[in-house]
């Protein structure tokens, strides 16, 4: 038996799925005594992008409220009196992008606005408003400011079960793009512990929700958006300390735990 210790839930912060995860991670590497190995004290400590570039997270208490160490390329995390995360800026050294969030009652991010500075002032880029049908996002529509007129994308979201299946975009009636989804229904999907560094890791590819949102384990996207292709998504858990992501055999994204 694995003991992990639980602690309270804040956002983006260590949290009791933050120690799920790492029992889960220890459950698939620690053969036929898994009673022999303990879960040590350890918190997330950074993430590594493309498997270079590495982020430190700097916490205030317990709140993440930095992404990476650079000044010129790094995320500052600012928080709501609720304690919600309301805006990330980057670069901490002269932020000219930010993103501001907006949540409805059931405490959901209902819009998302994107903002470029120009000159001296903030000017909306892109916006996303997000609909939600029983506790699911079922549709999301986006505004694209910069563009004159403006453009418009409708998103539909095809759930099976508690995995995103598909992924239609729209342009009025037009279906211009599909994403479809593969799991591993035999799996979950650990990475359901790093939702609270959703908005905050930058990294915009088109399969970042069913990664992190769907249930079970992605294996697989397929797409034509822009062009036909497919993307395999593999995992390497064997290190409890480095949970990594690798699409087509390379490394997209880790995360780093550091023992106390």
């Amino acid at each position: 038996m694995i003991i992990c210790r639980s602690l309270s839930y804040n956002p983006l912060t260590l949290s009791m799925r933050h120690y799920f995860i790492f029992c889960l991670v220890l459950f698939f590497g620690c053969g036929k005594d898994p009673a022999a190995v303990k879960a040590p004290e350890c918190k997330l400590a950074s993430i590594t992008k493309y498997g270079y570039a590495l982020y430190p997270l700097t916490y205030n208490g317990s709140k993440i409220v930095k992404v990476g160490d650079d000044p010129s390329a790094n995320s500052v995390l600012n928080y709501d009196h609720k304690g919600r995360l309301s805006t990330i800026e980057m670069p901490s050294g002269n932020p000219i992008y930010k993103t501001e969030l907006f949540y409805n009652l059931e405490e959901k991010v209902e819009i998302e606005k994107k903002y470029e500075k120009r000159g001296y002032n903030w000017v909306e880029n892109t916006v996303f408003y997000f609909t939600y049908q029983d506790g699911k996002l079922s549709a999301m529509r986006e505004t694209v400011q910069w563009a004159s007129p403006n453009l418009e994308y409708d998103h539909e979201v095809i759930w099976e079960g508690n995995n995103i299946r598909s992924i239609i975009t729209r342009s009025g009636a037009i279906a211009i793009c599909t994403q479809q989804y593969t799991y591993d229904t035999t799996r979950k999907n650990p990475f359901n512990a790093f939702i609270d560094l959703y908005y905050a890791d930058n990294l915009l590819p088109g399969f970042k929700r069913p990664l992190y949102y769907s249930a079970n384990l992605l294996i697989k996207e397929t797409t034509n958006c822009p062009a036909l292709q497919t993307t395999n998504f593999t995992y390497d858990l064997s290190d409890s300390l480095h949970l990594k992501i690798l699409t087509n055999g390379n490394e997209f994204l880790a995360y780093n735990y550091e023992c106390l």
